[in-house]
């Protein structure tokens, strides 16, 4: 077990030009992490190069205090070692979790701040960092990080605070592991099938144009073909139909469609994707990007999406090799999320 501490100092990055602030102000954060290192219990530990799973507090002041306020977040997160040799390391590390933003925005007191609309607010955050051994026990840690706020559109406004920031911290291990601690499996690394078949249902609510206007729900359906590269690393190929309900209404209020066919087809998206996931035991981390089709969709936004999904998978039929996953789906156009969504499915 390793406790890690981290400052950050960086600045909120205006990655749209509708953010109302001005000047951000500096961001300043500390951030306290639980770790333990993996040595091969698993047979997935030594295949993902026996990672840090982790999990942490971290408070930030996001910038110009009255504005922008404070950040209370708790993650959950995954190191994993991209090189190694001697005294010297380098980590990537990945967490998500839940924070809480001390100053939203509100038409009376607080309407400048029109990057995050609630106080409950999802984490997305980044680090990339070497590391330097003191000692048996201290190591000092520097790098660079990305922390991403954001309610998914569920309450408006939502363009999200984006925060780029360089880190200096300490790990305290009071008991390294040595070489002899870990188990090595005489095992190939070698994905057992090569294919298979997804399906899946993902249902998200986002709030309607108006801040403070209702919520629709979308509801997204996908199929998808799976290449198994290896037993930690799998591509997803395939299609999603989305439905959302909010683009429907407010279509139909201002008449932009002229039957209910047409109203239909205009809050429907059809896409195309292709996906990335690594897999960590039963929990799989995924990225994806994707293109719409066509062009009868309503208020179509930018051509390309992404998103983000992580998924806790259950055996349903070991001899079939069924399983059945739950997860949650942040999706985005580049820097700017569009909604967040929970997701279920089989896969074969």
């Amino acid at each position: 077990m390793s406790i890690e501490t981290s400052l950050h100092l960086g600045q909120i990055v205006k990655h749209t030009p509708e953010l109302i602030f001005e000047s951000p102000g500096l961001s300043s954060g500390i951030d306290i992490n639980i770790t333990w290192k993996t040595y091969g219990k698993k047979t997935w530990h030594q295949f993902q190069k026996y990672p840090k799973i982790g999990t942490g507090l971290m408070v930030f002041r996001l910038g110009e205090r009255d504005t922008m306020g404070n950040a209370y977040g708790i993650h959950y997160n995954f190191t994993i070692p991209l090189f190694r040799k001697q005294k010297f390391k380098m980590d990537f590390q990945f967490a998500s979790g839940f924070a809480m933003l001390d100053r939203p925005f509100n038409r009376l007191t607080n309407p400048n701040n029109n990057a995050i609309g609630s106080r409950l607010n999802v984490i997305a955050h980044m680090k990339f960092m070497s590391a330097y051994r003191l000692n048996s026990k201290l190591e000092l840690k520097y790098g660079l990080s990305f922390t991403h706020f954001s309610n998914g559109a569920a309450q408006l406004p939502n363009f999200g605070v984006n925060i780029g920031s360089a880190l200096l911290g300490l790990v305290y291990t009071p008991h390294s592991l040595s070489e002899e601690d870990y188990i090595n499996h005489d095992l190939s690394k070698k994905a057992a099938k090569k294919l298979g078949l997804r399906l899946e249902y993902s249902l998200g609510y986002r709030e309607s144009q108006a801040i403070g206007g209702p919520k629709y729900p979308i509801k997204v359906y996908t199929i998808a073909g799976i290449y198994n590269l290896s037993r930690v690393n799998r591509l997803f190929f395939g299609a999603d139909y989305e439905f959302n309900r909010a683009l429907y209404v407010f279509g139909k209020s201002v008449f932009a469609f002229n039957s209910e066919s047409e109203a239909r087809w205009g809050a429907s998206r059809i896409t195309f994707f292709l996906a990335d996931e690594f897999v960590f035991g039963n929990f799989g981390l995924t990225l994806q990007a994707g293109a719409y089709l066509g062009n009868f969709s309503y208020q179509l936004p930018q051509p390309i999406y992404f998103k983000l999904i992580g998924r806790y998978y259950v055996p349903v039929l070991k001899q079939a090799n069924v399983r059945a996953f739950a997860g949650i789906v942040l999706k985005s156009h580049f820097s700017i999320a569009e909604y967040f969504a929970m997701n279920v499915g089989l896969e074969f």
